[in-house]
């Protein structure tokens, strides 16, 4: 009898597979049972011709499908993926696979369907007014057949966009689902049938199992939302656009401001500098107002004030944005200096009404009579954050303004959310970067940001960046942009990073690009975490053999640092590092950034 071999990857952090004995021969890219230790696992299948040596080799439990239910695009997607994002070809499966497909659920067969016959076209589209992108976006709709992929940075972006298409459009299409559960699950299953054609949908919908595409759209490509939080840790714009090549479709990347890749390579001018749309503040030259308990000062400059209390008065939304949770953003004891940190995990802790809270962990305590290092009874926080801001402003506009909090973090009657938008009238809204969303309204006519070189104070390569693209949306999100005034407090107004909001993101992005070839930062290199544990030794040994310089932090647990111009190079030295028979020494983390 004749014996076939058959690879299996399986979800998780290693990237090899595991080989087993099948009775028959395996499709490549089914679903099959494994057994794995002393249980069985899911995972895909591809036929292996030689078997490891000198090691036991186990039978497949079962085989669960006929053909591969993720289809050619997507097995193709995935294994790019794994080599881009330095992370194992089981897990970069696992993110285009749904949860019950990953449990063994049956699934119909696709449909056969003719694949796109063509060559692969990409266009640009930037311009700051959303209405010409959209409207662009809705001929390529038309002139474009067969199945149609369009990604939005946010829920609420897409939702807009679909609910503005025709209906004739929404027959054979589908707004995908921002969460995993059943909605996506029946969404998901749908797709593959091939009763819908057309996929409307937050970055969530890369995923999406159609058999070809025709046309993919990408809008807002700049955008942080399209950056993954988890592993595989990766750009979403990178992967769509791959998809787009693999499918030979037609790609349509735009937004109001272009990602440090694409302006790299493309190089699109500004289409409407913002130039007289933002006032600046000099901070240096405003008093601020102290709260009780509170070190720093919040400063809300008179121009500010003045503009807000003139915008409310029209019956229009006031924003203020500070990206700063809480009501500090530490406390410290003003006896031995010694901060207030999670016991969890060592974060800082910030205060929200008189509770400590830990924005990595999510633990929550009471705030202490005392310091527990030294006992000393004064506790000070310091850099305010938006709970004092709230304060201050509603201090500031009287009784007769409406202020409003918005965060993330708040949640039900804390947080003004829908019953805010449904509201209407003039009011003030204090919330961090995502109280950006109310722009979409059509009513904002003032955002004022508190602190505009927070951001850009942040010791990350892309801080500038970040910095600009939030300032950058608030003067073009949303249909009421064009009598929209930006006012920014700063202590350097109108210097370095702020000259792009006068003369445009080309100038901007000159300067930026200019500094990131010197050091090596993407896009001209990437740029990689690496959390080594136990074997952090041993990796800085391997990489410096292999020619690679990493960065070592000053404290134990510091990650590694490095760039790296060619990731093959970088994923052939860690690769012995990730084998799963060292599983009980743990396996690095690693995060790339190549944007």
């Amino acid at each position: 009898m004749t014996i076939h071999y058959v690879d299996v990857f399986l979800p998780g952090p290693w990237w090899n597979a595991l080989t087993y004995r099948a009775e028959s021969p395996v499709r490549e890219g089914v679903r099959v049972i494994a057994p794995v230790g002393r249980g069985v696992r899911v995972g895909f299948a591809r036929p292996s011709s030689v078997p490891p040596r000198n090691i036991e080799i186990r039978n497949l439990k079962t085989v669960l499908d006929d053909v591969p239910p993720l289809g050619e695009d997507l097995w193709l997607l995935a294994r790019w993926l794994s080599r881009r994002a330095l992370c194992g070809f089981g897990a970069a499966l696992a993110y285009f696979a749904p949860a019950p497909l990953l449990r063994g659920e049956k699934v119909d067969p696709m449909p056969p369907t003719p694949r796109r016959t063509g060559l692969f076209e990409e266009r640009t589209l930037f311009d700051v007014d959303e209405r010409l992108r959209w409207c662009e976006y809705e001929d390529e709709l038309h002139r474009v057949e067969g199945f149609q992929l369009l990604l939005f940075p946010e829920q609420a972006s897409a939702r807009r966009f679909w609910e503005q298409l025709p209906q004739s459009m929404r027959l054979e299409g589908l707004l995908w689902p921002s969460r995993a559960g059943k909605a996506r699950w029946e969404a998901w299953k749908r797709v593959r049938s091939g009763e819908i054609r057309r996929v409307v949908g937050s970055p969530a919908a890369l995923a999406v199992p159609f058999p070809s595409l025709s046309l993919v759209v990408v809008e807002e490509e700049g955008h942080g939302g399209y950056q993954t939080l988890g592993t595989p840790f990766f750009y979403g714009r990178s992967v769509a656009a791959e998809r787009a090549r693999l499918a030979s479709a037609r790609l349509v990347i735009g937004g109001s401001l272009p990602s440090a890749r694409l302006y790299r390579s493309r190089r699109p001018l500004t289409s409407k500098p913002p130039k007289g749309k933002v006032r600046f503040v000099d901070l240096r030259a405003v008093s601020g107002t102290v709260l009780q308990g509170v070190r720093d000062p919040l400063k809300i400059s008179e121009p500010l004030l003045e503009e807000t209390l003139a915008v409310v008065n029209r019956g229009k939304r006031a924003l203020w944005i500070l990206d700063r949770k809480g009501f500090a953003g530490e406390v410290a004891c003003e006896e031995c200096g010694s901060p207030l940190l999670c016991r969890r995990c060592g974060t800082l802790y910030r205060l929200s009404r008189r509770e400590l809270y830990c924005p990595v962990c999510r633990e929550r305590v009471p705030l202490p009579e005392s310091c527990p290092c030294c006992g000393g009874r004064l506790l000070q926080g310091s850099r305010p954050g938006l709970e004092a801001l709230e304060l201050i402003a509603s201090a500031l506009a009287g009784g007769d303004v409406p202020v409003r909090v918005w965060q993330a973090d708040l949640v039900g009657a804390e947080r003004c959310g829908d019953s805010e938008r449904k509201r209407g009238g003039g009011s003030v809204i204090v919330g961090s970067r995502g109280a950006l969303s109310f722009c979409d309204e059509g009513d904002v006519a003032l955002v004022g940001w508190i602190d505009a070189d927070a951001e850009a104070r942040k010791p990350f390569f892309d801080a500038r960046y970040h910095a600009f693209r939030m300032v950058w949306e608030s003067c073009w999100r949303g249909p009421g942009s064009a009598d929209r005034q930006v006012l920014l407090q700063s202590r350097v107004p109108g210097k370095g990073w702020q000259q792009g909001l006068i003369w445009g993101w080309d100038h901007f992005w000159e300067a930026e690009l200019r500094e990131r070839e010197a050091l090596a930062l993407p896009p001209s290199a990437a740029l990689v975490e690496i959390k080594g544990g136990r074997q952090t030794a041993a990796l800085v040994k391997a990489l410096r053999q292999g020619g690679l310089e990493p960065f070592e932090g000053e404290e134990t647990e510091s990650p590694l640092w490095l760039s790296c111009r060619r990731l093959s190079q970088l994923r052939a030295l860690l690769e012995p590092f990730f084998d799963i028979g060292r599983s009980r020494r743990g396996f690095p983390k690693l995060r790339i950034w190549t944007d």
